[in-house]
């Protein structure tokens, strides 16, 4: 089949539309005349791979990964730096768009860029060499470097390797995540890179980390948020810190306002925040709870004792959380988002629950894919 693709998916994947069949092409580029062979058909959609190139999209670039194409990591890689931001830019459009409220003119992307990326999952292949997953498969490609890593991280690689192969089934993946000065690794094997006791510093507090630990994907993008939270929050306030994770933003925040209750679903997570603010004698300003805001959200009554929320759901949002929120007198919610489509359903909620979309940015985390982190600020 010939075709010229229109534009780019949520997903990541070049599209067009013939009739009222969408037909989706990965590493294709808006502009871009092509020869497909069909992969598999429906009704509603057709997924293809570019046979040849017929004529190539201006919104090309040269890819900077010797492996894009086979790893499974990146998907954007192939559109130049434009094209890439105003996608990012229109999937938060859309999302807001879709939430009910007056689409912005322009919204802010902050940039985190190549070798911005501080955590990583390798799998461990039968060679006992770290992999990541190729395209759409469970196969496994091996990997010696990746250009969105830190370079921290990029350099643990071959001693790892050689670790690996001396250690054989050590396990079947590692986590690495850069924390500081310090890389966590998960399982822990002893290197000169890597720390048995790893901390972060959040805010003026060096916070001890547990084994499994969630952190933002980027420093850069970690700074952005909090940065974007202190413009928003007063010094007088009470502040409810919802998904709260080891305590990132609530660490971070915890000089600028009156007091913080911090909730957390993982007990590993409340507890290490438990230990850090006794570490750092803040229990006058911090309280903890083990909760799952999903099954169980907080009730309107008791978040009317707070000034603001900031809410940092999961991938498929909070909504029930949310409503909760709307029955409520809170003035502010800061909402962070890793999902356009899920902050769309959450935002929309709170559209009907009388809150006007204040402020808007986006925060590109995951540098070349089509994920984006959405900041909104929300007032009643």
């Amino acid at each position: 089949m010939k075709i010229k693709i229109t534009d780019i998916s949520g997903q990541g994947f070049g599209f067009t539309k013939i009739d009222k069949q969408k037909i989706f092409v990965p590493y294709s580029a808006p502009g871009d005349e092509l020869e497909i062979e069909i992969k598999s058909e429906n009704k509603k959609f057709v997924k293809g791979e570019i046979k040849e190139i017929l004529k190539e999209s201006p919104c090309r670039a040269k890819p900077e990964c010797k492996y894009f194409g086979q790893c499974g990591g990146c998907l954007l890689q192939h559109v130049n730096e434009e094209t890439y931001y105003n996608l990012k830019e229109k999937f938060i459009k859309t999302a807001i768009s879709y939430a009910g409220y007056e689409v912005p003119q322009k919204i802010e992307i902050l940039k985190t860029g190549y070798n911005s990326r501080r955590r990583c999952v390798f799998k461990i292949n039968s060679n006992n060499k770290l992999c990541f997953n190729k395209k759409e498969s469970k196969e496994l490609i091996e990997i010696d470097n990746c250009p969105v890593l830190e370079n921290y991280l990029n350099e643990l690689i071959a001693p790892l390797n050689d670790k690996l192969s001396k250690n054989l089934n050590i396990a079947k993946e590692i986590t690495l995540t850069k924390t500081g000065n310090e890389v966590l690794i998960s399982p822990y094997i002893e290197t000169k890179y890597s720390t048995e006791n790893p901390q972060i510093k959040l805010g003026e507090y060096l916070i001890d980390l547990p084994e499994e630990v969630f952190l933002q994907a980027t420093v850069k993008g970690q700074n952005y948020i909090v940065e974007e939270i202190l413009k928003n929050i007063n010094k007088d306030e009470k502040v409810l810190d919802l998904y709260a994770g080891i305590g990132t933003y609530t660490f971070s925040i915890v000089d600028k306002v009156e007091s913080i209750k911090a909730v957390e679903g993982v007990r590993a997570m409340t507890k290490a925040m438990d230990k850090n603010l006794s570490k750092h004698s803040l229990e006058d300003k911090i309280v903890t709870q083990k909760r799952d805001l999903y099954e169980s959200p907080i009730l309107w009554d008791e978040l009317n004792k707070y000034d603001s929320i900031i809410i940092n759901p999961p991938r498929n949002g909070a909504s029930p959380q949310c409503r909760e929120i709307t029955k409520s007198e809170v003035k502010k919610v800061i909402m962070v988002s890793c999902d356009p489509s899920s902050f769309s359903v959450d935002a929309g909620i709170l559209r009907e629950g009388g809150y006007e979309l204040k402020s808007v940015i986006g925060v590109d985390q995951f540098y070349m894919t089509p994920i984006v982190e959405v900041v909104a600020i929300f007032e009643k």
